[in-house]
């Protein structure tokens, strides 16, 4: 369940968020709203999971990056994961990641939410595009569960 400080409904705000990684990216800063969304990556990166708050002033709202596409494109969501998959190239996403974040930054955003992402572990996500925005909480420790269970090849850091 996300965190209770912000409600991740679409709307702008402060978000407290789970990262596994530093702030430098060129295909956006990504935070899922849960431990275990974070913890894929790692456990795939060995770095620890830490927790953010980011704060958004303008928020575009989108299922993932296939819909986002597919809407541009007149398509379904289907011919884009086919049209991926045709590629070959396992950097696929990560591009399409970069050019999603240059237009929508472009057009005055400066974050993306994420309803249903690609990460196979977690429920929503968060794509900051400022690192001055993001605030590190510290590092977090697992929850008192245990570790999740996952695919390692699932997700790369």
């Amino acid at each position: 369940m996300a965190d209770a400080t912000h409600p991740w409904d679409g709307n702008p705000g402060v978000f407290r968020c789970y990262r596994a990684g530093d702030l430098e990216s060129p295909r956006g800063i990504f935070f899922a709203d849960t431990y275990d969304g974070a913890w894929i990556y790692a456990h795939a990166s060995g770095r620890p999971v830490e927790l953010y708050e980011v704060k958004v002033r303008r928020l575009l709202v989108a299922e993932n990056q296939y819909a986002i596409l597919a809407k541009r494109r007149g398509v379904t969501v289907e011919a884009i994961r086919q049209e991926k998959s045709a590629s070959g190239d396992r950097h696929w996403l990560r591009k399409l990641d970069a050019r999603i974040m240059a237009e929508a930054k472009a057009a005055g955003y400066d974050a993306i939410l994420y309803t249903r992402p690609t990460t196979p572990t977690a429920a929503r996500e968060l794509v900051a595009f400022d690192a001055s925005a993001c605030r590190c909480l510290g590092e977090v420790d697992p929850p008192t569960g245990g570790w999740p269970e996952t695919d390692d090849e699932a997700c790369e850091p």
